[in-house]
């Protein structure tokens, strides 16, 4: 998907946007390659929609780069691509010796789909690539990856546009699918919508896979565009289709970015639990991390899963309460809390050690439920006393108090970001699987601490839709 990150005031007019190449780009020190692509690129910026494209100046070369890539994914294709995807690809009948122009692509796109291919000089905003599918229109780019990395672009490029949007569009299923994902686009209005079908176009058109005959098959144009995707598929972690869990932004992802967690930072993930966001964050970010947790069960477990990832040498957790937080000071690049601090007596002391343990400079990244001002009504103040309750919380404190103990706690750069609905869903979800009847007999028969825990579930789920509880996600910088 040829997309890049939205800024204020972009529009659909926007088409095409030139994007320099990265330094680790394989073609960046080839002066050929770059004078060769500008070229193709200049082709999109003149031209005019509706009308003929023009063909594209591809070199012997690239030619026979293309044929590489070719004799690599026809008996990946054979093995792992979904009958409908077989089906349009004989529909389509590529020329396998040379590139073929998008024009004549684009043709045989549209006989059979009534879909046409429109070229872009490079990497274009979402909402313009998307909206453009309402009205059958594919944004393509057609320059080829740099001959050095034959079966590998870090960018989309013909043979991804080829290879796997233009044969999908031969189908008149999958056609459909992406004209109804650009209608829905076209409805949206705010951004946090717009990114959320971006990510269920990710998940489906671009990386989706279906059962056929108890195999697993390939549907999605960056699998089916990639040798190596296809062959890696096999080993990847495969989820079931779950138009909500592809919507959601995952929360590490979403607070990692917004504090701005530098790779090799040494990190304190307090209230750890079974080790997600530490193992997670030494994966991605190659971080050292501390996880603490008071539980001896959870830290056992969370230590097993470091061992079953190779992960011993970057990731340790111990057993410790956070009410104290005893750590030496200046010890840490960045201090991770998810859902802890809600259960803490003195969360103002709690902050303060935080900073007590960073390093000048480093990063507080916290996410905590909330209280709102709704739950000082009696109408709503009970389903929050039931979340404290079977939470084990003392109390929620409301979004300006943790922004007021951060400042007091000599942080800078405090900002707070509400984000309950990326998260009231899995409450919605989590009250949804305790009702059920196997989970009431259980509860039956359960001790009065685990039935008000269950209990909280749904009274936070509640609590979220009245709006007498929030959820916020917390950065802040200590003092250098």
């Amino acid at each position: 998907m040829r997309i890049v990150a939205a800024e204020p005031g972009d529009s659909a007019s926007d088409r095409n946007v030139i994007v320099q190449l990265d330094p680790d780009h394989p073609g960046f020190r080839d002066q050929d390659y770059r004078r060769r692509r500008n070229r193709i690129a200049q082709i999109a910026l003149e031209y005019k929609q509706g009308m003929p494209v023009p063909d594209a100046p591809y070199t012997t070369e690239e030619h026979g780069l293309w044929r590489t890539v070719w004799d690599a994914l026809e008996p990946a294709h054979q093995k792992y691509a979904c009958v409908e995807y077989l089906a349009a690809f004989e529909r389509l009948d590529l020329p396998r010796e040379r590139i073929p122009q998008l024009r004549d692509v684009s043709e045989r796109v549209q006989a059979v789909s009534g879909f046409r291919l429109e070229p872009v000089a490079g990497l274009v905003e979402p909402r313009v690539f998307l909206e453009s599918l309402a009205g059958g229109v594919f944004l393509c780019t057609q320059y080829i990856r740099h001959h050095s990395t034959p079966l590998y672009t870090p960018e989309p490029d013909v043979v991804h546009e080829i290879a796997g949007h233009a044969v999908t569009l031969a189908s008149g299923r999958l056609a459909e699918l992406n004209r109804l994902f650009g209608e829905a686009i076209k409805r949206t209005r705010a951004a946090e919508d717009l990114e959320r079908l971006s990510r269920i176009y990710w998940f489906t058109i671009e990386f989706g896979t279906v059962r056929e005959e108890a195999e697993v098959k390939a549907y999605g144009t960056g699998l089916l565009s990639s040798a190596g995707e296809l062959d890696a598929m096999r080993e990847a972690e495969l989820r079931p289709f779950d138009l909500e869990a592809a919507a959601q932004v995952k929360l590490v992802e979403r607070l990692a970015e917004r504090v701005g967690v530098l790779r090799g930072s040494r990190v304190l993930d307090v209230g750890c639990g079974l080790g997600g966001s530490s193992l997670w964050l030494a994966r991605e970010f190659d971080c050292s991390v501390l996880g603490i947790t008071i539980s001896p069960v959870q830290a056992a477990m969370a230590r097993e899963k470091a061992s079953a990832e190779g992960l011993n040498g970057r990731v340790r957790f111990e057993v410790a309460d956070a009410n104290h937080l005893d750590l030496g000071p200046e010890s840490f690049d960045v201090v991770w809390v998810i859902e802890c601090s809600e259960h803490l007596g003195d969360k103002a002391r709690f902050i303060n050690r935080c900073a007590h343990v960073l390093k000048p400079d480093g990063a507080l990244a916290l996410c905590a439920w909330l209280a709102t001002e709704k739950s000082d009504s009696p109408a709503h103040g009970h389903l929050v006393a039931d979340v404290c309750r079977g939470m084990l919380c003392p109390q929620l404190a409301r979004m300006e108090e943790y922004t007021g103990w951060m400042s007091a706690s000599g942080f800078k750069r405090v900002e707070a970001k509400e984000i309950t609905r990326h998260v009231k869903e899995t409450w919605t979800r989590c009250a949804a699987l305790v009702s059920r009847k196997e989970i009431e007999v259980l509860l039956s028969v359960s001790d009065a601490r685990t039935r008000r825990f269950v209990e909280a579930f749904s009274a936070i789920q509640r609590a979220y839709e009245v709006g007498a509880m929030a959820y916020g996600m917390f950065t802040a910088r200590k003092t250098g």
